[in-house]
Order: C-alpha cells, then structure tokens, then sequence
C-alpha cells in the first residue's frame, strides 16, 4: 500500500499515513524519516529536512567527574556521525529498493553541517571517502579494494558494506567479480564477529537464511498430507489448499539447500498436541463430500502420528537446539525489550485480538492490564529469532520467521528494525532475503 503511493507525490504518501494511524504504527521509524524527509525536500523545505536528519541522530551524553567538590555530572549534545553515514544505503538495502532522491541528497548535507571543522582525510568515515571515490567520473576498483582492506581492520561490516554498494551501483562490469571474490574472503576471515542481523543486506554473499517456522505452517502442511491420503476430489477447494502452497515451497527449498528451516521445541510440542485432538482433526473435513467409513479409516491416531513426525523430520533440516538458545531468550533484558515493542504498538495488537475474536476464542497475553499481546508460544518463537538474529551463525545470512499469524506479519518490518529478524507469510514476502 506504501509502495503504491511512491508513485504519487510526497505529500500524498504522508496523507495516507496520516489517515491510517494503524498503517502509521507498523512502519520503521527509518521509513517515516525517509517520508519525512523526502517530502520537506520536495516542497523545498530543505533547511526542515536536513534538521530531521541530524534530531535523528541526536542524543545526549552524560558524564561524571571529579572535583574537589565532589563528583559533577555534565551533560553534553553529540551527533552519532556513524548512524547518518548508515542512512545512506537506506533506500537500496530497503526489501524494496526505494528512490535515493531527495532523500540521500539531505544525508550529505546534513553530515556536511556537522563535518564543517573537520576537514582531514584521516578524520572521513569509511563511508565519505567511498563516496569520494564514487563521485569520480571513471571510479578505480583498486581504490575500493584498497579502502575494503583497510576498513576490515578495523570494522569488517564497513568493508563488506562498501564491497556490496559498489556491485549493486552499476558502475563497474558485472563481469569483473573481484569485489565478490573480496567481499566473501574477508566474511569468512570475519564472520565470528559479524551478527547474522547485520548479515542480512548482505546481499551478495552465498548465505542461507535460517527460517524458524511457525506451527500454522506446519499444521497446513499435515492438513495437505491428510487431503493427499483421502484422494480428495480436485473440484474441491478450501483455504488449507491456498495457504499450504508456502509449505510447500519452504520443503522445495530446504531440499534444494537454499534455506535451513528450524522448529523450535515450542512448535514441536504445539504441532503434537493439535495433532493429538483427532475430533478438530475430523472436523476440519465434515464438508469434504467424502464418505465416514473412509475418514474412520484414514484419520486414525496411529496414521495422523506418523505423518507428524515426518513432517517435523522434513522440517529440521537446521542442527541447532532450543537448549543452546534457552538461556538467552529469556533474558530479563530481551524480555523487557519485547514487552516494550509490544506496548508501543498497542493500537495494531488491538485490532489484530478484536480480529482474532470475531473468528472465535482467543489466547492472549495481558500486560498492563490490556489482554491483546501474542501468547506465550509465540512470544518464545519472537525471542529466539531475536537472539539468533544477535549472534553470528556460521553460514547464515539473516534470521526469518515463516507464519501467517498477525501478531508476526502485520508489524514484520518494525521486528526487522527493532530486533533484526523478518518475517515471512508466503513466497512472495520470502522472496528478498534468498541468496542466489
């Protein structure tokens, strides 16, 4: 709906979000900066747009020292320089590449506002003296492999994001893949110390994503299996057919190695336990035109269990464990840091439990005395991505959660931003984060 309104003016884009305060509370705060910004810009309120920029980076300092009175706090106004050098590839490392004008045009100016006494080569961020070289008529791919080396002595995720910006710039032959050879040497020279969450605009490296699937994937699955038992009859549709597709196409691409797919215990014991209540298992095919005999006969315990644990089997292609993970995702700081997310997006968890109850009864957390927040199960599945997401897995390139439940997909890019990890609900959405 967003990318729609790029195709209109500035303005309009804005009036959208302001008409849909749902719409507004599941966006980044990066990409309300980006509409922010490039809307002041197109109404040539520069000074206004660059102004945002630098309140964006913004923050306060506090020190204590020393005096013969005692200890005094001074409290002191600093730009964070690096996070305004970040913004610059916003629009291309964006899901969907957004336009670069006139956004990236107030990022320089607004790094020029704050670079005015610092002038010296040496003081240049990795990221101004690319663009230095980039602003060349004829840029030499030598000057960016020399400032890749130099920059991965320091801060390897700077030189792998200037190897990625010059093969995704269109000025240098595809051809000529010495920025690729470069940029995979100096990852597995690095990466024990890059996070997978930084990994994920990474985009040119030969890296798998790690999905974490969700139990509704898995139990459209098992749904499909039991129709594929029945025989039923192709004239027959129902939303299990539509939806199992994904499921389908995760298995696809977990037997073609180009995903590892992760079931968490959480997921396994939920699966078992749905899997266990025959009576909601038969009445999912009351409407199936197919005789009782053949359902008695085919919906037996025995068989129902069994495609079960085939299915999870065919669905833990990863050999990482809950145990090694536990520990961290309860942490009372990640915990804390979630229960903030959820609050803050209030509004979306509103709708989405008045939603969920018009379709039935409903499981939900209370927190501050509003029961609206995910259940405990996908809470745990939100906790693991996220401290996946914060450490560096070998061969992994970014951390997704496939499901179709709201409380991930409705708020999936704010997750993205907030704690790193994607969201997937098809293979539509799942699309950008394959490699290769």
């Amino acid at each position: 709906m967003i990318h729609l309104a790029f195709d209109r003016k500035w303005g309009e884009a804005k009036q959208l979000l302001s008409d849909h305060p749902n719409l507004r509370a599941a966006i980044t705060k990066r990409f309300q900066l980006y509409l922010d910004v490039s809307h002041q810009a197109s109404i040539q309120e520069t000074e206004k747009a660059t102004s945002m920029l630098k309140n964006f980076v913004k923050t306060t300092e506090t020190t204590t020292e020393e005096t013969e009175e005692g200890p005094r706090t001074r409290t002191r106004t600093i730009f964070k320089e690096d996070e305004l050098d970040l913004l610059h590839s916003y629009p291309e490392e964006h899901p969907k590449p957004l336009p670069d004008e006139p956004f990236t045009g107030r990022i320089l100016a607004a790094t020029n506002a704050l670079q005015r006494n610092r002038r010296t080569q040496s003081s240049k961020s990795f990221d101004r003296r690319y663009r230095d070289i980039m602003q060349m008529r004829s840029p030499d791919p030598m000057e960016i492999h020399t400032l890749a080396d130099q920059a991965s002595e320091s801060s390897p995720l700077d030189a792998l994001r200037i190897l990625e910006r010059a093969q995704l710039s269109g000025r240098f032959p595809k051809k000529n893949n010495s920025f690729a050879n470069l940029e995979l040497m100096l990852f597995r020279r690095h990466q024990a110390s890059i996070k997978t969450s930084d990994r994920r605009y990474l985009r040119n490296l030969p890296l798998k994503p790690l999905v974490l699937v969700d139990t509704n994937i898995v139990i459209d699955a098992l749904y499909q299996r039991i129709q594929e038992k029945l025989n039923r009859s192709n004239h027959f549709e129902d939303s299990t057919n539509q939806r199992s597709h994904f499921a389908r196409y995760l298995l696809h691409l977990a037997q073609n190695e180009r995903v590892d797919l992760w079931l968490p215990d959480v997921v396994r014991g939920e699966i078992r336990n749905i899997a266990r209540s025959m009576g909601d298992v038969r009445k999912r095919f009351d409407n199936s035109f197919i005789e009782s005999e053949t359902l008695d006969s085919t919906l037996t315990s025995e068989i129902i269990e069994k495609m079960v644990e085939d299915l999870i089997e065919e669905f833990s292609t990863w050999n990482g464990s809950d145990e090694e993970f536990e520990t961290d995702s309860s942490d009372d700081e990640l915990s804390k840091d979630m229960v903030t997310f959820f609050i803050e997006h209030e509004e979306i968890y509103d709708e989405l439990t008045k939603m969920k109850e018009f379709y039935g009864e409903t499981h939900r957390t209370d927190l501050k005395g509003r029961k609206i927040y995910p259940e405990q199960p996908d809470r745990m599945i939100m906790q693991y991505a996220a401290v996946l997401s914060g450490r560096p897995i070998d061969n992994v390139g970014a951390i997704i959660v496939a499901t179709h439940d709201g409380d991930f997909t409705v708020v999936a890019r704010a997750f993205e931003e907030r704690f790193g990890f994607g969201i997937a609900k098809n293979s539509r959405t799942l699309s950008p984060w394959l490699r290769l």
